[in-house]
């Protein structure tokens, strides 16, 4: 884990952590479940033909809380309020390593998804932990952390929406 101990920093360094973890995190929520569906697992989706589009009852709120409100939200609650916590008390990175695993966790969790969606949202709680590690988190730049974790968390899902598109359009055309 030395690499988490070397903070990121300078915006070019910092934006491609952010994208880099976005698209893992996409990767490998994807990549889960689709072996979780070959294993059977579980079920895989069925798809009802329906023309319109998933997205015809989005609005602008449904969009915001999406890509703003949720990660705000999330990052605080899952991330900063108690990784901020246990970095005052120590920055032993197998400490802090094991508590952004039970984060993650209990961040799949609390969402109220099928088995398959709450193991696709805990790797994405245990990236973002990551991420909030390589940019501040282990030095104390508590905020600057915080903040590469909401932008990644805002950016993974802004990638998934697309993806959920792609998916409808591959579906219906």
């Amino acid at each position: 884990m030395d690499w988490l101990s070397d903070e990121a920093k300078g915006a070019g360094k910092i934006t491609g952590y952010i994208l880099l973890i976005a698209l893992i995190d996409v990767a490998l929520v994807y990549t889960v479940k689709s072996a979780l569906i070959n294993w059977g697992i579980v079920p895989g989706p069925t798809y009802v033909p329906d023309p319109e589009s998933p997205f015809k009852y989005f609005s602008w709120f449904t969009y915001t809380s999406i890509l703003v409100q949720a990660p705000l939200f999330e990052e605080t609650l899952f991330r900063f309020v108690p990784l901020t916590i246990v970095l005052f008390f120590t920055k032993r990175p197998g400490v802090v390593f094991t508590f952004v695993l039970l984060l993650a966790t209990l961040f799949g969790a609390v969402h109220p998804y099928s088995i398959i969606g709450n193991v696709q949202v805990a790797i994405a709680g245990l990236v973002f932990g990551l991420i909030f590690l390589k940019c501040g988190g282990l030095q104390g730049r508590v905020l600057k952390a915080w903040f590469c974790s909401i932008a990644a968390h805002a950016m993974a899902n802004l990638f998934l929406l697309g993806y959920e598109y792609y998916e409808y359009l591959d579906y219906v055309l």
